[in-house]
């Protein structure tokens, strides 16, 4: 016979009659049911423990796929490497060697529907944007966004060439009323119409296929003062592990292997020293895609 312990339990009447004490739980001390194992706990607790260790094991094992994917990949362009490193006179032991996304884009002429959509986005927040008052003056961490780019993080970009810009598509370069009001505040002197041209003007015409409509050939084709607070802000995985690494322990270089999962398929190195001295493109070069040889600015 069974009936009703502690909490509602189910328990032998007998043990019920003699004072019977639930086991706790190991995990969380919520009581279990009589005979049951201590990995049988049902409460909430234990069951959010429980789906947080199945998360935290998912993110794990994605992680150490990456490393070793990554570690693949740059051991198989070593000779690449070695050839990008010579090529701007930098031995390896004064070279950050990692890694980048791949992106291989095609370049065509905007789709008509994608224009339309976006010229009547940009209609709406240059309204909106005329409707409140200016930005405020800029502050320091709008300000550092707005800065140029460190050689290393650009690097990163110029040998994956966008593969996160391909948000920008559907989110209309993740432009809103705040870039409009900033731009007011930046060019008191502009009306609607003007702000408007100005980010008309700045469309390629030959945009990425399938990214943001002001991704071309080169990469981004608005100033940063220009773009959203996300386009400036965010770093991939690659370009966090190359600020860490480099400000732990500067290098001359940094040669990036862009890849796709194990297999590199570009391969380009910047000379930090000669980019801050002249300009990124003074220091940068792209030695090998897919076999085929390009200079930095083709």
């Amino acid at each position: 016979m069974k009936g009703l312990g502690p909490g509602g339990m189910m328990v032998a009447s007998g043990a019920a009659a003699k004072g019977w004490r639930p086991t706790p739980c190991p995990a969380c001390g919520s009581p279990l049911d009589i005979g049951a194992p201590e990995s049988a706990c049902v409460a909430g607790r234990c069951r959010a423990s429980e789906r947080e260790a199945a998360a935290a094991a998912v993110v794990a094992k994605a992680e150490a796929e990456r490393l070793r994917s990554r570690a693949g990949a740059l051991e198989a362009a070593g000779a690449e490497v070695a050839a990008a490193l010579a090529a701007v006179g930098v031995s390896p032991e004064d070279a950050l060697v990692t890694d980048a996304p791949f992106f291989d884009p095609g370049i065509v002429t905007a789709r008509p529907d994608q224009r339309a959509a976006f010229l009547a986005h940009l209609d709406a927040i240059v309204a909106e944007g005329f409707a409140a008052a200016p930005a405020p003056a800029s502050d320091a961490a709008r300000l550092k966004g707005e800065a140029e780019e460190a050689p290393a993080l650009t690097a990163a970009c110029a040998v994956c060439r966008g593969r996160c810009c391909r948000l920008g598509a559907a989110s209309h370069a993740f432009l809103s009323a705040d870039e409009i009001a900033r731009a007011r505040r930046d060019r008191p002197q502009d009306d609607a119409e003007a702000v408007k041209r100005r980010y008309l003007d700045l469309l390629p015409d030959d945009p990425v296929e399938g990214s943001c409509l002001y991704h071309g050939p080169m990469g981004c084709t608005l100033p940063r003062a220009m773009r959203a607070d996300i386009c400036n802000d965010f770093h991939c995985t690659e370009q966090r592990t190359i600020a860490r690494e480099m400000a732990e322990r500067p290098r001359r270089a940094v040669a990036v292997v862009s890849r796709d999962g194990a297999a590199p398929l570009a391969v380009g190195v910047i000379d930090v020293a000669a980019a801050e001295a002249d300009g990124f493109a003074a220091g940068f070069r792209e030695t090998w895609r897919r076999g085929a040889p390009r200079a930095a600015g083709d």
